[in-house]
């Protein structure tokens, strides 16, 4: 086969150096060149299937309205031939190949004056390629050596693809394929690339100018070489008015339009925003509905996304989305390092209507709602209130709720022991009033009863993960119940979206409909979510959380709301991190506040104090931006009332200590007890040491004789502020 090829060339070389009659002579070959095409067997059987062209990606907010596009490389939106202006067409034509309509794919005549520049070395006036030609080396042989062997090659193609294809066919695929510079593919992204314009409104100096860059496209590039390309569009012009297509007057008044001084990039090869990389991470890295619906793999996804031309509505409402990022930049100190995250999900589907990662994507990439995992402070008491409702606890039982607590091993497993907490507290109070002011010793208690050791803690992991914190490690120490883990924002908004909606967890969703270049549903978002906790408890633990909105500890900062609302402010020690993370019935939003250069809650450096001129609580900034948010993003939306929990259900209040929940007089029991289905250790023994609390008597407010208070070092304590 390689012997014909070169046969072939050779005899066309040696015959157009010997005869000054080149163009007759080559024309002799074309009945051999045919026959050649049909007869040999390599490529007889070989005629280029026009496949799909690389196809950037639109991508839509959530009422349909473009918010971007996404190429990988080849930027490129394919048209039919019949949107493409005639003067660009025949711009085209008269400079790439005039005889395109009259020709079988190769002009030899063309063909034989190339190959004879080859020889004579004069690279620099290179052509004869037809347009069919050059289409067999853009899709068949893109990186092929420019040689005569090479040429004979796409010759042979180029009959094979005309005995398949229309000249139409052709030519459309031609305009959609070939290369145009600055990142352009095809005559549509050139167009919106040098012109900022559609196809139907080029003038014919803009057409020419584009037909003119194929043959170079960097070294004819308008915007870096704009004499070159000047030169070039005027040749274009003579061209085509030596074809016809073009009156000289009109060529003339063309030729003094001014050239484009800028390149406007309509796609993006990267993403431009915190929502846009989190969603292409929930489409191509993560094992989600959504995902499975480009391909099995991340590099057949993330080949579908950037090159398929697919068409993806998104979750984000833009108006959410501006709201959200306008009250962190508004709210938050100026001129300091201390930035904020924001997330808000719709509690009928886990849809994502607004996501800020950050104060600006362009400065830092990292995503500190979705990447960011900090400490939750008291924002994770939610989740221990959570467990001892499943467990058969009362929003009415009374716990200790003491300005300082210490607890020995084995009740608590949080270093060093005893596990001692100076905060603020004081006497003995209702679980609604615990979780209202955010009392830690209570909160501590709480999670002892549950299990000493990690089995409490571990109990509160296991509700945790069930209501949306599915990433972020977990350790099930005692100091959990005060938000020493560290969790993400959109976890935490996802998790409180679960209990609004009355206990049904719905992943979070970035997508609401997938399409493909054909127009085929690949995926679409589904409304359905799955029943993680039972809806009377998540009612209860409603009712409550609406104590830290109505009359604690983010009730100043939220007085102003106008609607029911639940929530949970959270600060961690040193004020390094801060939270509020609360619902109404229709949308729920986690706020975080910090320095993300610095998380570490042991370095005195890493406090956001010094610069915010004050201690930062989750019921002042976080709580503020919130409220900014819900009250532009619900605005002429009604208030919903949140449905009560059926109060005949409500188990009656008994009094909880570390080892246990009892109606008083404590009775020392290892028995079970089910409520509601839940079966439930009422009681642990106590130490034989320690005094059991008569039934007349108020739980005791100081420590006991055998536990000693000692000022915990700063790496073991755990002083989290509502």
């Amino acid at each position: 086969m390689k012997q014909t090829f070169r046969f072939v060339a050779t005899f066309v070389v040696v015959i157009a150096l010997g005869s000054a009659a080149v163009g007759v002579t080559v024309a002799a070959l074309v009945p051999a060149g045919r026959q050649l095409a049909f007869d040999t067997t390599a490529f007889g059987s070989i005629a280029p299937d026009l496949d799909p062209l690389a196809t950037r990606s639109a991508v839509y907010w959530s009422d349909g309205r473009p918010m971007t596009e996404l190429f990988n490389v080849e930027d490129r939106d394919p048209v039919p031939l019949a949107d493409v202006p005639q003067s660009l067409r025949d711009a085209v034509l008269a400079i790439e190949d005039r005889d395109f309509f009259d020709h079988e794919g190769v002009d030899w005549r063309g063909t034989g004056r190339a190959l004879l520049r080859d020889i004579e070395g004069d690279s620099a006036r290179q052509g004869g390629s037809t347009i069919t030609q050059q289409l067999v080396k853009v899709l068949v042989f893109p990186d092929a050596e420019r040689t005569i062997d090479q040429k004979v090659r796409e010759a042979v193609m180029a009959f094979r693809l005309e005995e398949d294809y229309t000249k139409q066919e052709i030519l459309e695929r031609y305009l959609n394929a070939v290369y145009f510079g600055s990142g352009a593919y095809g005559v549509k992204a050139a167009a919106e690339r040098y012109f900022d314009k559609q196809l139907d409104a080029l003038t014919v100096a803009e057409a020419a100018l584009l037909a003119g860059v194929i043959r170079s496209p960097e070294g004819l590039n308008p915007i870096t070489e704009p004499e070159r390309a000047a030169d070039r569009r005027d040749q274009v012009l003579d061209a085509m008015v030596e074809t016809g297509k073009l009156g000289r007057s009109e060529a003339r008044v063309a030729k003094r339009a001014p050239m484009p001084t800028k390149v406007h990039n309509n796609a993006k090869y990267a993403p431009d925003s915190y929502f846009l990389a989190a969603m292409i991470d929930h489409l191509t890295e993560q094992d989600t509905p959504a995902a499975r619906s480009l391909g099995p793999d991340t590099e057949t996804r993330r080949a579908r996304l950037y090159r398929g031309g697919l068409r993806i509505t998104t979750t984000l409402d833009p108006a959410m989305q501006a709201q959200g990022e306008l009250a962190v930049r508004t709210i938050l100190p100026p001129d300091t390092p201390i930035t904020g995250a924001l997330v808000a999900l719709d509690n009928a589907n886990g849809q994502v209507r607004a996501m800020v990662g950050g104060i600006d994507y362009s400065v830092s990439k990292y995503n500190l709602a979705t990447q960011g995992a900090r400490q939750a402070g008291s924002s994770f008491k939610t989740f221990v209130l959570a467990t001892a409702l499943e467990a058969g606890y009362s929003p009415d039982d009374t716990i200790l709720g003491s300005s300082t607590c210490a607890f020995p091993k084995p009740l608590a497993t949080t270093p060093p022991d005893p596990y001692v907490i100076n905060a603020h507290g004081g006497g003995v109070m209702t679980l609604r009033t615990a979780i209202s002011e955010s009392i830690n010793c209570a909160f501590a208690r709480l999670i002892i009863s549950l299990g000493p050791g990690s089995a409490g803690p571990a109990r509160v992991v296991e509700t945790a993960r069930r209501l949306g914190i599915t990433e972020s490690e977990l350790a099930p120490v005692t100091s959990l119940a005060l938000g020493t883990s560290g969790v993400t924002p959109m976890e935490m908004a996802s998790a409180y979206s679960t209990i609004a909606a009355d206990g049904t967890r719905h992943a979070p969703e970035y997508v609401q409909t997938i399409t493909d270049a054909e127009g085929n549903v690949l995926y679409r978002a589904q409304r359905a979510g799955k029943v993680v906790m039972a809806p009377q408890i998540a009612r209860e633990l409603t009712e409550m959380l609406t104590g830290p909105v109505r009359n604690g500890t983010a009730s100043s900062a939220l007085s102003g709301l106008g609607r029911p609302a639940a929530g949970k402010t959270g600060t961690t020690d040193r004020n390094v991190d801060a939270w509020f993370v609360g619902y109404t019935a229709q949308l729920t939003a986690s706020v975080w506040i910090g320095n993300p250069g610095c998380g570490d809650n042991a370095n005195p450096a890493c406090s956001m104090t010094p610069h915010i001129g004050g201690a930062a609580f989750g019921g002042k900034f976080p709580a503020q931006i919130w409220g900014a948010f819900m009250t532009a993003a619900l605005a002429g939306q009604p208030p919903v009332a949140f449905v009560s929990p059926d109060r005949r259900l409500l188990p009656t209040g008994q009094y909880v200590d570390e080892y246990g929940r009892t109606v008083v007089p404590i009775v020392p029991s290892t028995t079970t007890t089910t409520v509601d289905e839940v079966t439930t250790t009422t009681r642990r023994p106590r130490p034989t040491t320690t005094t059991t609390i008569p039934p007349t008597t108020v739980p005791p407010t100081t420590i006991p004789p055998t536990t000693t208070t000692v000022p915990p070092p700063p790496t073991t304590t755990t002083v989290a502020g509502p």
